[in-house]
């Protein structure tokens, strides 16, 4: 239990000095960076072959989610 504790006074105080950073460990509800997800989507509507389209899909949709929630996150970061 004590344990636990520390665990989560060390997340509050990371938090105060480096918001970013204790964003990370807080769930596992973390965003994936603005720039990963341009590069996923460009792979998904490129030219390249149909194996590296499906999986920056696939990275997509483990990431950020489904359908609803890529374009939520588009719309959030301002990516067209």
């Amino acid at each position: 239990m004590q344990s636990l504790l520390r665990y989560h006074f060390n997340i509050l105080m990371m938090g105060k000095f480096f918001p970013a950073l204790a964003a990370m460990f807080v769930g596992n509800m973390m965003e994936p960076p603005v720039v990963l997800v341009k590069t996923w989507l460009s792979l998904a509507w490129s030219n390249e072959d149909q194996d590296i389209k499906e999986r920056a899909l696939k990275m997509l949709e483990e990431k950020v989610g489904d359908h609803k929630a890529i374009a939520a996150y588009m719309e959030k970061h301002g990516i067209r």
